[in-house]
């Protein structure tokens, strides 16, 4: 009999605060499905959702309660027995943690996306309440330091292996880039002198600093020009944006895609010429293979995991705050179609390996032995 599993995320794809880590879980979870595996998946609720939905073969139950809703959770779950398993997102999305490890009746692996203590310093402007979510964390790394556990990087799979995880209790599931039908890169003829950032509208993605590299950029490159895409998580945040977009040096070089559609998102990329990422943490970096996807080269700050590519071509690392780091090359690639080519070519060679199997063996082997018994935790 196939195994039967429960999928716990803080949102689907279909709830306009969804973050990379959610549609993470969400395509394993699809993919378990294609592979026989019975699952449901457990997520907050969203004004005009559905509370329950079948999609893709997984069976959706979205629970109301905004930041609270894995309590409620816990409190229809805690006894039922009718999975095998429970796959569980360990922390983030802005919610409190499922704790599933703690009281499930049954198995279950945590997927933990990285250490968050960066990520705390650039949240919270107050030591106490750093020092709370940092309390926070260190109370769950506890709690699920004996695994299994699944890590969307090689560089949180170390983190976690350093901090007491035995190596044979975590797997590293890489983010799949799935291109949409139709979306095709351009020739360097056919772009514009345009970089793009993408995530999440909200500080942690620090797009302020793509506006003042965009502003260093235009000197050199006076039709250089800034396209921001992400989700509207935080509206004050986007508000500032804008403002700081209309400023007389910026206004009419910056363009907002808000809520994009994937083909969207696609189509932009297929007409830029670079990505930047700003974040000072990144789980993965999904953007990146993305964008290399469309022969977009990328220049990322030192959050952005090993995993992505080490520096090359279509691949450049710089150091945080170094506006001057992202603006050479910016520059380069707007001003040399052979060097923009070159890194093109690279960058859409790296992405080919984030287009392929989304469960590798190691990863599939984790969790089939979980649902058996003999790697979980009951």
């Amino acid at each position: 009999m196939s195994p039967s599993l429960l999928v716990l995320a803080a949102h689907d794809e279909r709830h306009p605060q969804v973050t990379g880590g959610d549609l993470h879980l969400e395509m394993l979870a699809r993919e378990l499905s294609q592979r026989g595996w019975k699952v449901a998946m457990w997520t907050g609720r969203s004004t005009g959702l559905a509370t329950e939905e079948d999609r893709n073969g997984v069976h959706l139950r979205r629970w109301s309660g905004g930041p609270l809703f894995p309590v409620r959770a816990f409190l229809s779950g805690a006894r039922d027995r009718s999975f095998d398993l429970v796959l569980e997102q360990v922390i983030g999305s802005s919610r409190v943690p499922f704790f599933a490890r703690l009281w499930t009746p049954r198995r279950s692996v945590g997927f933990w996306y990285q250490d968050n203590r960066p990520l705390f310093r650039s949240m919270f402007s107050s030591t106490m309440t750093r020092s709370l979510a940092s309390g926070l964390q260190e109370v769950l790394r506890l709690a699920y330091e004996k695994g299994p556990l699944l890590s969307p990087s090689e560089t949180t799979r170390s983190w976690l292996i350093s901090e007491g995880v035995r190596a044979d209790r975590v797997a590293v599931s890489h983010p799949q880039v799935i291109v949409p039908p139709g979306a095709i890169p351009r020739p360097y003829s056919a772009r514009s002198d345009c970089f793009v950032s993408i995530g999440n509208f909200r500080r942690t993605k620090r797009f302020e600093e793509a506006l003042e590299v965009l502003r260093r950029l235009r000197t050199a490159v006076p039709t250089a020009e800034l396209h921001l895409l992400g989700r509207p998580q935080d509206a004050r945040y986007l508000d500032v944006l804008r403002a700081r977009a209309e400023e007389p040096d910026l206004r009419g070089h910056v363009h907002f895609s808000v809520g994009p559609t994937e083909e969207e998102k696609f189509a932009v990329l297929a007409g830029a010429k670079a990505l930047t990422v700003h974040s000072s943490i990144e789980g993965f970096g999904w953007t990146v293979p993305e964008a290399g996807a469309m022969g977009v080269p990328a220049i990322v700050p030192p959050g952005v995991p090993v995993d992505v590519g080490k520096a090359g071509e279509g691949l450049v690392r710089v150091a945080a705050g170094d506006l001057e780091g992202y603006v050479r090359p910016l520059e380069r690639w707007m001003r040399s179609e052979e060097d923009w080519r070159r890194s093109s070519g690279d960058a859409q060679e790296r992405a080919r390996a984030f287009q392929g199997s989304f469960l590798p063996a190691p990863v599939l082997s984790l969790l089939e032995t979980a649902a058996r018994g003999a790697g979980g935790t009951r």
